[in-house]
């Protein structure tokens, strides 16, 4: 895969097709990041990721990986305009890397980002990077994924269905890519002893971002499944309606701020109006 041909286009086609979801995606738990100290993201494209989360978080070493070295020209430039000056010995780095191939460059990272990059493997790939990723991260770090979903409901599911080839598609003849499908990450995860502790889920499903933590907040190796099945889940259903009963009754939980309860954090509020319906879920399963 090649994204040189389309890196100096990326963000218009990108807000031609979607306008702001994936941007609000991508800054959905921003406010639970804060805490991180050595973060690694994966495939940030033109670093519009990046560069927030260097503004937003300024004691955090960040160590980004992309493929295509027009994208990084992008987010160097980019974060230079943002008063950043990228380097291999800074705070903040831009790496050309296969992340089915090299290894990243630090060690004990405690916060993995991928936003809309996991769609571009499939699970045997997925496995692979997670296990080449391993012995590099914390007991206990967090993986911040944000990728497309098929939702339930029968025309959802099709619209969905049919964006998605057509994405593919596209993606095929401008960069090469070989992947077809959706892979079934959350699977992958489970499976290599990750929990995942909170999902929000915008426009109707069909863009879903979520933390999962390495063995849970317990340090078991529970899968997110058997850990669902047990725990309460507490749903936040925000509309844009401050007024709205339901989404503001509070619920007793553990591992998330007053910010998280009611679905907003700091940064949101000009992203938020007027905004699609959007479902929060957050498992008992510390953030931080």
């Amino acid at each position: 895969m090649n994204c040189d041909p389309i890196a100096r286009h990326y963000r218009w086609l990108e807000h031609a097709v979607f306008g702001a979801l994936l941007e609000r995606a991508r800054l959905y738990w921003m406010g639970e990041l804060r805490q991180a100290r050595r973060v690694l993201v994966l495939g940030d494209g033109d670093g519009r990721f990046v560069a927030e989360f260097a503004q937003a978080n300024r004691t955090a070493r960040i160590d980004s990986l992309e493929l295509s070295q027009r994208m990084l020209d992008v987010a160097e430039e980019r974060l230079r305009r943002s008063g950043i000056a990228p380097s291999n010995d800074g705070r903040v780095s831009l790496r050309r890397a296969d992340v089915e191939k090299d290894d990243p460059p630090g060690w004990g990272y405690d916060l993995v980002v991928s936003h809309f990059f996991l769609d571009c493997f499939d699970e045997w790939a997925i496995a692979q990077i997670v296990e080449r990723l391993a012995p590099h991260l914390d007991a206990d770090a967090r993986w911040l994924v944000t990728d497309f979903r098929i939702p339930q409901g029968l025309v959802v599911a099709a619209f969905s269905r049919a964006l998605v080839a057509i994405m593919y598609r596209f993606f095929r003849f401008a960069t090469g890519l070989e992947t077809k499908r959706l892979a079934d990450f959350p699977k992958v995860f489970e499976e290599a002893g990750f929990v995942r502790c909170a999902q929000a889920r915008l426009a109707g499903g069909f863009v879903v971002s979520e933390i999962w933590r390495r063995g849970g907040s317990d340090g078991s190796q529970e899968t997110a499944r058997q850990k669902e099945d047990g725990l309460h889940q507490v749903k936040h259903a925000m509309h844009g309606n401050s007024d709205n009963a339901e989404g503001q009754q509070k619920q007793p939980h553990n591992g998330i701020g007053d910010e998280g309860e009611q679905g907003q954090r700091p940064g949101d509020a000009e992203q938020q109006a007027p905004q699609q319906e959007r479902e929060h879920v957050v498992l008992h399963c510390h953030l931080r």
